[in-house]
């Protein structure tokens, strides 16, 4: 209640997506009073601004050695507990998890048996359980081949991973949740599923890697860098501005002939 309030208080909204804002919408009902709900603007996050992403390996390269990264602080609703599953379907990949634990019970309760299974049975999984630095980051990005973002039903955001990936030029494999849909309805920067399932993830994974030509591939992650340029999320929130000052200007002329003291 306290969320929904702090915005209808506001005189305009910013989004990362068109499905987030229909969300939010929904989410606010009718205004303050019955009346309008503030003007909810689209800003697309942009691409990471990154020193360290010219001369990288080769995207077919990359994608031939299997090596797949999950990447983002480790909380329930990003599904790390299912990338294990999938990993036990995934012979000849390796893992590397790098991330800050937030939800400390769940990484010790499910994560950790997990990752101990998937070992024993001779997958590679290398865990980085900590805060990474951009140097390290960098590195991650630049020697993997794919990106998973395995996120649950209950993620309904963007995803700010996505634009780093996209930064390294690196595919993403993802469901279909939240502003993840927005994103790869636009752009083939990878494979998604939808299903929340081990066997569902597999399949992506495999779609991605059985590709024998990257070009196509590449050409959309380019598209997609060239589309989220800092240049645009920037005229976007200038617009937004645009329309908070016009709802501000409007209601203020409205105090002005008001009968009643309710401004």
């Amino acid at each position: 209640r306290w969320s929904r309030q702090a915005c209808l208080l506001t005189d305009g909204l910013f989004v990362h997506t068109h499905r987030l804002a229909d969300e939010l919408t929904r989410f606010l009902g009718r205004g303050a009073r019955g009346g309008a709900i503030p003007p909810i603007s689209i800003m697309p996050h942009g691409v990471w601004t990154v020193n360290d992403a010219d001369n990288l390996p080769p995207l077919q390269q990359r994608l031939n050695e299997k090596k797949v990264l999950f990447f983002g602080t480790i909380r329930r609703n990003k599904g790390l507990d299912l990338l294990l599953r999938a990993a036990l379907r995934l012979p000849g990949y390796s893992i590397t998890i790098a991330g800050y634990v937030l939800e400390h019970d769940y990484f010790r309760d499910e994560v950790l048996p997990l990752i101990d299974q998937v070992r024993a049975a001779g997958v590679r999984v290398d865990l980085i359980d900590r805060f990474v630095s951009d140097e390290e980051a960098g590195q991650l990005f630049r020697t993997h081949g794919a990106l998973v973002l395995p996120y649950t039903p209950q993620f309904a955001a963007q995803s700010g991973v996505v634009f780093m990936a996209l930064a390294y030029e690196l595919p993403v494999i993802a469901s279909e949740v939240g502003g993840l849909r927005d994103l790869f309805s636009e752009f083939r920067i990878g494979t998604t599923f939808t299903e929340h399932t081990p066997a569902a993830l597999t399949a992506a994974v495999d779609a991605l890697h059985a590709k024998d030509d990257a070009t196509e591939l590449l050409g959309q992650i380019r598209a997609a860098k060239n589309r989220f340029s800092w240049e645009a999320a920037a005229q976007a929130t200038l617009l937004g501005y645009a329309k908070a000052q016009r709802k501000q200007s409007t209601e203020t002329h409205d105090c002005r002939v008001a009968t009643t003291p309710a401004c």
